[in-house]
């Protein structure tokens, strides 16, 4: 084939053992390729719809709340001078303040130290 100009066509692998396979056959293996990637794309895409629920769970219950927080401001006024919190919010809210306070001393300390370094 070299001999006849054919310089860019290849034949099979010298030595290879590989058979013909039949056009039926072929096409079945390709089919099979081909639902094997299919199924492969759909637990990709079922993964993704997991994700998507459950951010759209998130989202709503975040609207609900959003929805209860003004109703509760119609009915009671709440937010016109006062903000209820739940106690387990109020105790993490207070965490933070006592945390804040002691970062602000740190930092204080951390700029003399500076200052009196330079």
């Amino acid at each position: 084939m070299r001999q006849a100009g054919f310089t860019d066509f290849e034949r099979g692998v010298q030595g290879s053992d590989a058979e013909h396979l039949e056009v039926l056959e072929y096409k079945v293996q390709k089919d099979r390729q081909t639902v094997a990637e299919l199924s492969d794309q759909t637990k990709q895409m079922q993964g993704q719809r997991k994700e998507l629920i459950s951010q759209v769970k998130n989202i709503s219950g975040s609207i609900r709340d959003v929805a209860d927080i003004e109703q509760r401001a119609k009915t009671k006024g709440v937010l016109e001078k006062r903000v209820e919190l739940m106690p387990q919010d109020f105790q993490t809210l207070c965490e933070m303040a006592k945390a804040s306070g002691k970062l602000q001393a740190e930092n204080r300390s951390l700029r003399m130290q500076l200052q009196h370094a330079q």
